[in-house]
């Protein structure tokens, strides 16, 4: 069986064009489909796609995730989640297909056109959920969170009693407030992600990724502290150390994420 010539590559990219303005260089892009000698009757266009996720465009990456995010979301519902367990099982799956977790490389490198990209995607999207449907419930975001951030030590004086049980509440609503996109941005900052790579996971590109780290960071410290009744004189001292401690947990890193 011949291989698909480069004409076709260029053409199926040209296509794919049409509905996606491509940001990355076009020639690496072309490049990496035609290193895989793939055959005529690949879907060329799903493999050009593939492939401009792989060279880290992250218009195709909003691409992917605007087209095939549903389909996968109902892939993984299927599997017996909670709406809000599904959509983080869904940013595991697109981490797992865009990013990689070290040392696997991303597994959209194991993708070569033999089918249409939606069917291997749910397919990925399916063994992602069973998998984790199988594992002990993981550490909500709001523990993650707490676990990051150093709570201040009780000298000069104790906290009052009860005081990190309304921090965690407190930072809990606050969560609840973030839209979507937000939680998940945070949900990989905190994971390690560097911007470049919630960019990709997330279909934006690393510098709105940091814009939107830094706007979190100051969404979550302005709702904690107003619900953790920072005007309370005998509270301000010890609400002020925890925002220190939220600050600096949620700027750890956003230097190399510039």
């Amino acid at each position: 069986m011949s291989s698909a010539t480069l004409p076709q590559i260029q053409d199926a990219l040209a296509l794919l064009g049409e509905v996606v303005e491509l940001g990355g260089p076009l020639d690496a892009i072309i490049a990496r489909v035609a290193a895989l000698e793939l055959p005529t009757t690949t879907h060329l266009q799903d493999v050009c796609l593939a492939a401009a996720c792989l060279e880290g465009d992250y218009r195709a990456a909003e691409y992917l995730i605007v087209r095939y995010g549903q389909p996968m979301r109902a892939v993984v519902r299927r599997a017996c989640l909670s709406a809000s367990d599904a959509e983080d099982v869904l940013q595991d799956v697109l981490v797992k297909v865009l990013v990689g977790r070290p040392p696997a490389p991303p597994a959209l490198q194991g993708y070569r056109g033999q089918g249409p990209l939606q069917a291997w995607l749910s397919v990925v999207a399916a063994r992602v959920g069973v998998d984790l449907v199988r594992q002990p419930r993981t550490t909500s975001l709001a523990d993650t969170l707490l676990s990051s951030i150093a709570m201040p030590a009780p000298a000069p004086h104790d906290l009052p009693a009860g005081r990190k049980h309304d921090f965690k509440r407190a930072v809990g609503l606050a969560l609840d407030e973030l839209d979507n996109i937000d939680r998940q941005v945070l949900r990989l900052h905190l994971s390690g992600l560097v911007a470049e790579q919630i960019g990709r996971a997330v279909g934006l590109h690393r510098v709105s990724v940091a814009r939107r780290i830094s706007s979190i960071r100051d969404k979550l410290r302005e709702k904690v502290l107003a619900r953790m009744g920072v005007a309370a004189d005998e509270l301000a001292d010890d609400v002020s150390q925890l925002s220190v401690s939220l600050e600096r947990m949620l700027t750890q890193g956003l230097g190399h994420h510039q």
